[in-house]
């Protein structure tokens, strides 16, 4: 246990170097760069990027190429929301039942991109929370900036919804009267 718990710990020391940390966020940015071309996936994108890493450490090559898979996912994620163009399976759903409604009611899209990245470590501390307040919800309410920070949230949520029923009420005085 002790041999997998220090190989593990290599590992992390080795993949953690800022040139191999630059590589990685060089191959996100090709990536999503990429990805975002409707029918471009992240297998093909990794694929036509592969000669980028021929004189590179196998180490630094298989980072980047880490990378840019992860980067062309996401990137295939933004066209299915902005355009209504999923370009690869992967991106239907969220192409059908969370780009277009959110679209339609007005939401940007640089915050849900954002929460698609953060959310499992949203999910993960939130968690953390409930198990540390044995299952008390009130925990998020006894501080003041977790209240601030839970109501701010709501008000972002229900805004887009409030306007678009207060558009679509008026649209209705209007052809009645």
């Amino acid at each position: 246990m002790t041999d997998l718990l220090q190989h593990l710990g290599m590992g992390f020391a080795v993949a953690l170097t800022p040139v191999n940390l630059l590589y990685c966020l060089i191959g996100v940015v090709v990536g999503t760069a990429i990805g975002v071309l409707p029918g471009i996936g992240p297998v093909t994108t990794v694929a036509m990027l592969v000669p980028l890493t021929f004189g590179m450490s196998p180490t630094a090559a298989l980072i980047m190429l880490a990378g840019i898979y992860y980067g062309s996912q996401y990137g295939g994620s933004t066209t299915a929301i902005l355009i209504n163009t999923p370009g690869e399976t992967s991106s239907i759903m969220t192409c059908l039942a969370l780009g277009l409604l959110l679209q339609r009611y007005g939401y940007p899209v640089a915050p849900i991109v954002l929460g698609l990245i953060l959310g499992p470590m949203l999910e993960t501390h939130f968690r953390r929370a409930l198990i540390i307040s044995r299952g008390d919800y009130g925990v998020f309410l006894q501080r003041p900036i977790a209240a601030g920070l839970l109501t701010v949230a709501a008000v972002y949520l229900l805004l887009p919804l409030l306007s678009w029923a207060w558009r679509r009420w008026r649209l209705v005085a209007a052809a009645a009267g």
